[in-house]
This record gives C-alpha cells, sequence and structure tokens, in this order.
C-alpha cells in the first residue's frame, strides 16, 4: 500500500533569488488566468488534452513558461472546469428531483486565479539535489536553492534520491549504448557461437539473457534491501502571505 505525504519546505534565497521566483509565480498565474478565459470562450473546455493543444504556443510565447510549466497550466485549467462541469451536472440532478431551487453558478464566468502558487514536475521543473538543495526552473533559468523542514521529511528525501541514484546507475549499467551493442552481438556471433554449439557451460545464455535475468531478479527484492525512501510527485511553490517568504 502507498501514502501520500505532503512534505512542507522552507527557501532559503536572497532578495534577488526571491524576486526570482516572484515573476515566475506571477508568470504563472497570469497564464492561469489567460487559459480560463481561453477554454470559457471556447465553450468551456475541460479537456487537458485539447486545451494544451489551443493555448501551447501563446502561453510559452506570451508569459516565457518552461514547456513543462506550459503543460501544467492546461493541466490545472481543465482540472477546474472538469470539477465546475461536476458540480453544474449534479447540481441540475438537484433541481430535476426537486431537492434545491438554487442554479448553480460556477460557470457563469471563467474562473479566475488569484494565489501565487506554481505547480512543479518533478525531474523537469524541480529536483532535489545534494546536501539539501533544490534546483528549480524560473524564468532567468535554473536555481538552486537550499531548504529547511521537518527531519522526517529531510531524511525520507534523502532516501529517496538514494533510492533514485541507485536505479539510474543500475539502468546506465544493464542498457549499453548503441554502439557498444552492436560491436558486443558482432563479436558474440563471431566467437562465441562457435562455442555455444560445442555446448560449453555458460555459453548459450546470451549477454542480453543475463541483463534480463539481473533485472527481474532486482525487481524482486523487497523495498527495505534495496532502501527505497519513497518516490517524488508535483511540488507547488507557494508565498506565504504572512511571512513574505
Amino acid at each position: 500500500m502507498s501514502v501520500t505525504l505532503a512534505a512542507k519546505l522552507k527557501l532559503i534565497t536572497t532578495a534577488e533569488q526571491a524576486e526570482h521566483l516572484r515573476r515566475t509565480a506571477l508568470a504563472y498565474r497570469d497564464a492561469l488566468n489567460y487559459t480560463s478565459r481561453a477554454a470559457y470562450d471556447w465553450g468551456k473546455v475541460s479537456n487537458t488534452m485539447r486545451l494544451q493543444q489551443l493555448v501551447y504556443r501563446d502561453v510559452r510565447r506570451q508569459f516565457r513558461l518552461s514547456a513543462q510549466l506550459a503543460c501544467n497550466v492546461a493541466r490545472q485549467v481543465g482540472a477546474t472546469y472538469a470539477e465546475l462541469w461536476t458540480k453544474a451536472k449534479q447540481n441540475a440532478g438537484h433541481r430535476a428531483h426537486g431537492f434545491t431551487r438554487k442554479r448553480n453558478k460556477g460557470l457563469d464566468q471563467p474562473p479566475k486565479y488569484v494565489s501565487l502558487t506554481t505547480t512543479f514536475s518533478y525531474g523537469y521543473d524541480y529536483r532535489f539535489k545534494s546536501e539539501q538543495h533544490v534546483s528549480i526552473t524560473t524564468l532567468d533559468g535554473r536555481l538552486v536553492l537550499p531548504y529547511q523542514g521537518y527531519t522526517g521529511h529531510l531524511d525520507m528525501i534523502k532516501a529517496g534520491r538514494r533510492f533514485a541514484t541507485e536505479q539510474q546507475a543500475r539502468g546506465r549499467r544493464q542498457v549499453p549504448q548503441a554502439g557498444e551493442q552492436e560491436l558486443t552481438e558482432h563479436e558474440r556471433r563471431l566467437d562465441h557461437a562457435p562455442l555455444a554449439q560445442l555446448g560449453l557451460p555458460g555459453e548459450a545464455e546470451s549477454a542480453g539473457d543475463r541483463g534480463r535475468v539481473t533485472a527481474e531478479a532486482v525487481e524482486e527484492e523487497p523495498a527495505e534491501k534495496i532502501g527505497v525512501g519513497g518516490t517524488f510527485g508535483a511540488a507547488k511553490l507557494w508565498r506565504d502571505p504572512r511571512t513574505k517568504q
């Protein structure tokens, strides 16, 4: 069973770095409101893929957002309209059965986004780094910032990074480069094939077979043995209005 945990982390920034984050959050909010109005004008679109096709280029050009942030904008607006459509349909059913006389007004005008909250995707817009730092995408490039948080959450982040690093290293060892793979197969056809025909022990098993066996064995290892600390999902960058941080 998987459990989702939300870790609240405080970014340690200089005044200049905080301004970069603020400008990024403002551009993301403006892109949300632009997409929300566009979705309303095109028939209150809630389909994420269709909405992304309609606004992706304009969002990237007008607000200078990265590719993944532009996709996150369409995904967030689409989810908002899908929720509003669900409420409108429920309200229509309740009115038909006489449960209420009030009409849902959620779709009477395009939703407006006010808070400075930016949604980042792990591996694209943000990534945890060593020594308790995080790399974040802004309008002016990447920022590498230290962060603070609850000790238990920090330990889980470290364990998750260690597990991801082990998986990447294991994948690099098992998947050779194209040129190396072709050379290995060529050498095996010339040199090892005659030995396999003689039935010498160990030669009938190809390098690809050994790689598959290794991968399957790794997948069957218990989580405690390989040190799984968890996987990372989306993150929300937000500004505390009280502390201005």
